[in-house]
């Protein structure tokens, strides 16, 4: 018959494997296409509502005429690129240095794939008065100002995104006439020499989600702001997490620490429904694995203690050696995340959270062989590493050697 072990990791595997929930996630490029041609308007394009917007070539190079540009003069949607109206989607097009305004969004929109190769006033104007806008993949650079201005309300989630050379990837208008409680997130971006990262409006009751966030040189992750719809400039009311408006630090990047302030090292915490359904599978199969090795264990330990085979300080002794194993195995899983940033120069989007299960999981693995294989020797009263021969034969040295290492080689791989 099948064991209570096998029966509990066979329930939790159906479980995982039942989960419908399968994320993609991808990290930010650095890399610009190169648009196969350019086209040159004489007005916006608009998109309507509930629309999808494809070039005839992907990555085509859309812009507004040489002169379009007049630095940080505002303009309007007569200046834009693209008009979309709510519902809107915009795929897979370059945004070129001959314009103003870029995109303007009347009402919840998406964006996939766009490109803004130098950034004039803002690249992205969002105007909704509810509702959600997307930004997923593309990048800019060059904006002296903001990326994307958020004038209305509702939410922007902005992903798998890049910001190079900017002085706000987001901003919640700080002075606009009528004003919203507005909403933000940033997630699994790359964001290189900028001032704020975000900026946003206290006072409105604004908040701020950054996961998975890759900052480099940008000098205020989270600028907070006091904002007012007199159309006077905001007032700075502090910058970082407060529990309330931007969440709480967690620490993810570990590399260049020296080259960044304090604050860049950190991203802020939040849980979107898609991460709770990544987390959930690994809760799921860690508490899987963890109640057949603790059941197993647990009632094993019981037998051997009870019995007088073993002592409690066996017991003691034992699991002090195991948990300095399973310690030095968390810095080397950390260790091996941050050399990888540094020296490979590549963005990975792990997850402490994700990582401290993964670690859970194996240390139950690493423990659970030892302690079985120990248990073992002890019931048929033979020690558990043979002593180091001082007198005999090479080859009685060598089978020592060897049966050493098979014991370390049975609590990774068992």
């Amino acid at each position: 018959m099948f064991s209570a072990k096998f029966i509990i990791l066979a329930i939790s595997a159906a479980i995982v494997a039942a989960e419908p929930v399968q994320v993609e996630r991808r990290a930010a490029s650095n890399v610009f296409p190169s648009p196969p041609t350019t086209s040159s308007l004489s007005s916006a394009i608009k998109v309507g509502a509930g629309q999808t917007f494809n070039p005839p070539k992907a990555f085509t190079r859309y812009e507004r005429g040489s002169g379009a540009c007049s630095g940080q003069t505002e303009g309007g949607e007569a200046d834009a690129v693209f008009i979309l109206e709510s519902g809107a989607t915009l795929n897979n097009v370059v945004i070129g240095k001959n314009q103003a305004e870029g995109v303007h969004c009347k009402g919840p929109c998406t964006l996939n794939n766009v490109w803004w190769e130098d950034v004039c006033e803002d690249a992205v104007t969002i105007k909704q008065t509810s509702g959600t806008s997307r930004i997923n993949g593309g990048g800019a650079k060059g904006a002296s100002d903001k990326i994307v201005q958020h004038n209305g309300g509702g939410k922007v989630i902005i992903s798998n995104f890049y910001a190079e050379n900017f002085g706000k990837l987001y901003r919640s208008c700080g002075n606009c006439k009528t004003q919203y409680k507005r909403d933000v997130e940033v997630l699994d971006s790359w964001a290189v020499k900028g001032s704020n990262l975000v900026g946003i409006n206290t006072n409105y009751g604004d908040t701020a989600i950054i996961r998975r966030t890759k900052v480099s040189s940008v000098s205020t992750v989270c600028q907070k702001f006091t904002g007012n719809n007199s159309g006077a400039e905001p007032t700075k009311n502090g910058s970082g997490p407060d529990g309330k408006s931007l969440g709480r630090w967690r620490c993810v990047k570990m590399v260049a620490l020296a080259d960044l302030p304090v604050e860049n090292a950190r991203v802020l915490q939040g849980v979107s429904w898609a991460t709770r359904a990544e987390r959930l599978n690994l809760i799921l199969l860690g508490v899987g694995v963890g109640m057949s090795q603790a059941s197993f264990l647990v009632m094993t330990l019981y037998k051997l203690i009870s019995e007088k085979i073993w002592k409690k300080s066996d017991l003691a002794g034992l699991m002090f050696r195991e948990g300095i194993c399973m310690f030095i195995l968390l810095l080397v899983m950390l260790v091996s995340v941050a050399l990888y940033e540094e020296f490979r120069g590549k963005h990975t989007t792990i997850d402490v959270s994700e990582l401290i299960f993964v670690f859970y999981i194996l240390a139950l693995s690493l423990v659970a062989p030892r302690l079985t294989l120990h248990i073992r020797k002890v019931a048929m009263k033979e020690p558990m590493i043979p002593a180091p021969v001082t007198r005999g034969s090479r080859s009685e040295q060598t089978r020592n050697i060897t049966t050493f290492g098979s014991v370390c080689l049975t609590s990774f791989i068992g």
